[in-house]
């Protein structure tokens, strides 16, 4: 996660074109059969019914948790653009310094100009690695299991030895200081998901976040059974004891989207629904690990295969600099090696 670009804040999409570029107006319904068939979870909606938001909407705004601008208003600015003037404000915004940080919008679908339904969804994200404590809290959680599955793949371990069995020793390992830090980050986003519950009861809550992030999500929308969204979060099957967390709301309630390439996802195993994703460069190549976590290359992935129902542009996706995320020619279009294809890619560029 700290691969991050940084930033301000700024949009990943706009219901209008910015400057002179209005590229990247694209939407995948699945009715048209010479374009890619899109992936299951971007016929998804979370949130209110009348005022349900997609898989984008959420991955955007999990994308803005990582804003280092200071003010609320350029996040209020940011929400506008991306939603438009009237569907979306900022409910919470934590300061940069916070730990976990966490960003909250209220998305609303107006029925005249400058008036709100009643009923709204709020998507409240969770910042992923930033700071040198979320790295230690990255480490306390994770690293002794992904030790664990290393090994797994010279002499098969955790397959053999019941789920619970390996919590309780990944339990045992953790030291005291580590275990003070993950509660104290649980209990500050559980006071934040009441919080915004209280003062909006009307309104339905969406939990979600990247990396780490992703994970706190996962973990308080298990434990509060809200619906939440990780990306490229790292499972929940060796550290449910750990977590303390059961089977059934995680299925009912969590989503995980996986891109290829990215390891982050495959640690401690995941018991939720997994959404895999390609990652590959506009080349077509397989992007490498650093890339693949790069919220940034899941959002446009997503975008390149499934379009936009809300019909907005994703000029950032096509831009050139620092480098490219989606070749226009591949946009709508399944990978291939035929030369006669629109998205053509050479033999040794399609497997890793």
């Amino acid at each position: 996660s700290s691969d991050q670009e940084t930033m301000a804040i700024y949009p990943l999409m706009t219901l209008e074109g910015v400057g002179e570029d209005i590229r990247g107006v694209f939407y995948n319904d699945g009715s048209n059969r010479s374009l890619a068939t899109p992936y299951p979870a971007c016929k998804l909606w979370w949130g209110n019914p009348q005022a349900s938001v997609s898989i984008l909407d959420l991955g955007a705004i999990a994308s803005y948790a990582y804003s280092t601008s200071k003010t609320e208003e350029e996040f209020e600015k940011v929400l506008k653009q991306t939603f438009g003037e009237a569907k979306a404000t900022s409910v919470h915004y934590d300061n940069v310094t916070e730990m976990p940080r966490v960003v909250a919008a209220r998305i609303c679908e107006s029925v005249m100009p400058g008036i709100q339904t009643e009923q709204c969804t709020i998507v409240m994200a969770v910042r992923g690695t930033y700071g040198q404590m979320e790295v230690l809290t990255d480490l306390g959680l994770f690293s002794a299991v992904a030790v664990m599955q290393f090994f797994d793949k010279v002499s098969p371990l955790c397959g053999t030895i019941p789920a619970q069995v390996i919590g309780t020793i990944l339990q045992h390992f953790r030291s005291h200081f580590l275990k003070h830090i993950q509660q104290k980050m649980v209990e500050k986003l559980d006071a934040t998901v009441e919080h915004l519950q209280h003062s909006y009861p009307e309104d339905t809550l969406v939990l979600t976040g990247h990396s780490l992030g992703g994970s706190f999500a996962e973990t308080i929308g298990a434990k509060m059974q809200i619906p939440s969204v990780g990306f490229s979060a790292p499972g929940q099957f060796f550290l449910m004891e750990t977590l303390e967390l059961h089977q059934e709301p995680i299925t009912q309630n969590v989503l995980t989207i996986m891109p290829d390439q990215d390891i982050v996802p495959h640690v401690a195993g995941h018991f939720d629904t997994v959404q895999r994703i390609e990652c590959r460069g506009a080349d077509g190549r397989h992007r490498n690990l650093l890339a693949c976590h790069m919220i940034h290359s899941t959002i446009c992935e997503l975008w390149r295969v499934c379009g936009d129902a809300r019909m907005r542009h994703f000029s950032y996706c096509l831009r050139k600099e620092p480098y490219k995320l989606v070749n226009e020619d591949c946009i709508g279009q399944r990978f291939s090696t035929n030369p006669n294809d629109r998205c053509h890619i050479t033999e040794d560029a399609m497997f890793p």
